[in-house]
């Protein structure tokens, strides 16, 4: 039996910030040896609704909401797999407005808190290796981007994170 299909909406950081931040996880991932992968805040994880579900879901949502600035804040750990070292995001109530939305229809996310970051390392195990990393690269916190989009990613478990790809639509935030 092969693994299901997950999805997963992205905010992925525009331009140079992009750049940037790609640079920083993939030096940490070279000097810790851990995975690689696309600079992004999760809006909703685990998606297990079919793609073309997921996608309507997502466009109606998007229009309602109007494009909003999120903040990188200093770098923070903890010993999850995904929510390892990570920058935690001041946002709006948009931010979790729309996260409530895609992720209540077609009701498919995998239940839990909603903590919006972006993370820059995954799977460091050690305590001393995170607060090293957290200490010498935070050299984004601070930064602000506006988000006026965001992504669907396949993010299945059979994928290593190099591998999750951003699929086509885009949706673009508010009324088109």
């Amino acid at each position: 039996m092969s693994d299901p299909r997950l999805y997963s909406l992205w905010i992925v950081p525009p331009g140079d910030l992009y750049d940037r931040l790609r640079q920083l996880i993939d030096n940490v991932a070279a000097r810790y040896g851990t995975p690689t992968f696309e600079p992004h805040v999760t809006l909703a994880p685990n998606l297990s609704a079919a793609r073309e579900t997921i996608a309507e879901v997502a466009a109606r949502h998007a229009q309602q909401i109007e494009p909003f600035d999120i903040t990188l804040t200093d770098l923070a750990t903890a010993d999850s797999y995904f929510y390892n070292v990570f920058h935690p995001v001041r946002a709006p109530v948009a931010l979790d407005t729309l996260h409530n939305a895609v992720c209540r229809e077609p009701e498919s996310a995998i239940p839990g808190p909603y903590r919006p970051h972006l993370s820059v390392a995954y799977g460091l195990t050690s305590s001393e290796h995170r607060q090293a990393v957290a200490k010498a690269f935070n050299g984004s916190a601070g930064v602000s981007f506006s988000v006026r989009e965001f992504e669907l990613v396949e993010t299945s478990p059979a994928l290593a994170p190099h591998e999750w790809r951003r699929l086509e639509p885009v949706f673009a935030l508010g009324a088109n």
